[in-house]
């Protein structure tokens, strides 16, 4: 009825095909009075729809080699910078780079996996609206939680509510822009799996088959960037930090108040330095032994380094003894927040092992 109130008097159609596979279809219309379309006309149509599938199809398969270049040359690319890359920050902002110039990606999110603890730890989370706070989640919950317990990829075309539900899926914050499509591959390394990474995009139906296999390859090269990023990260952290407390360690502590009073010095800035130990130690570890000694240790570091601000660097020096340096912190000062981490270590007692044991400093 529309052909005819276009005022169409006759029409001629023919599938545009290649082989079995059906591409389209090509319709000719009259809109001449009396003008008809003749049996050679039909037959030149069809024959003209078998030529223009083969065209389309080779220039699909074109376009589709064209575009697997490009995708295996970014690899190539993200292998070699993610090769050079041994900070995990520096490291997560090229992952996502790349994956940005492979497909749709208006969210990406890397996880690792903190098998110790059964627990993931969501590292990197990057949206429209800029980067989120990280936190840690059960191995057990989440749609990533499921990649890393099956060490299987991912690809829904369509993220309701109750496809989400299935795997039981999380916000990740509070303004967080809707899934529609997304993609998600495990970070393997051999046989273990040490996280996951997934793709997402606001709209439906985003992502191909093609999309999933460039994330599992992109994947596997970030695995093995990842896992000797955190083997060097862990190895700064061991010769910075003591073991014990989780503070700055007594050489790293200098290292840092050696830059502090240079610029000071050059500045004209205030700077303080505390120096406190645990009273009547020795008697604590006499008492109840050396290991609840260490849970005092422990806790003496935790209060304290929650009392402190950013800036503040807090390092062990020795047995019980401890050194705080507070930048942009005059004399007078400096000796309020000593008062307060005097206050703040001898609010409550330590509980330990062998039970709640007082301390001060």
């Amino acid at each position: 009825a529309e052909l005819v109130e276009c005022g169409v008097v006759a029409v001629a159609a023919a599938p545009v095909r290649a082989g079995d596979q059906l591409l389209g279809a090509i319709n000719l219309y009259h809109t001449t009075p009396g003008r008809r379309f003749s049996r050679r006309d039909l037959e030149l149509l069809e024959m003209l729809g078998r030529y223009a599938g083969v065209a389309l199809q080779n220039a699909r398969r074109y376009q589709e080699a064209l575009r697997e270049s490009a995708r295996r040359h970014l690899l190539y690319q993200a292998s070699l910078t993610f090769g050079a890359t041994l900070a995990p920050e520096e490291l997560y902002q090229a992952i996502h780079h790349t994956l940005a110039r492979m497909m749709p990606c208006d969210t990406v999110v890397i996880a690792r996996f903190d098998e110790a603890a059964g627990e993931i730890d969501y590292v990197y989370l990057s949206d429209g609206r800029g980067r989120w706070p990280s936190h840690r989640m059960p191995v057990t919950r989440g749609l990533l939680g499921w990649v890393i317990r099956t060490g299987a990829s991912m690809r829904l075309l369509g993220c309701d509510p109750a496809v989400e539900a299935i795997f039981g899926a999380e916000p990740f914050g509070m303004d967080e822009d809707p899934t529609g499509s997304l993609v998600a591959a495990a970070l393997q390394v051999g046989d273990r799996v040490i996280g996951a990474i997934s793709v997402q995009a606001v709209i439906p139906d985003a992502y191909t088959p093609d999309d999933l296999d460039a994330l599992e390859m992109l994947a596997a090269t970030a695995a093995i960037a990842l896992q000797n990023a955190h083997h060097v990260a862990r190895v700064q952290e061991l010769a910075t930090t003591d073991p014990l407390t989780g503070v700055a360690n007594r050489r790293h502590f200098f290292d840092l108040a050696r830059l502090e009073v240079e610029r000071s010095i050059r500045y004209g800035r205030p700077l303080s330095l505390l120096m406190f130990d645990a009273d009547h130690f020795k008697q604590v570890n006499d008492r109840y032994g050396h290991g609840v000694g260490d849970e005092v240790l422990r806790a003496i570091a935790s209060r304290c380094r929650a009392s402190l601000r950013e800036v503040d660097v807090i390092g062990r020096y020795g047995g019980e003894e401890f050194l705080v340096l507070l930048p942009e912190t005059p004399g007078a000062l400096g000796h309020q927040v000593a008062e307060r981490l005097r206050e703040a270590v001898a609010a409550e007692p330590v509980q330990t092992s062998a039970g709640p044991v007082e301390v001060q400093i």
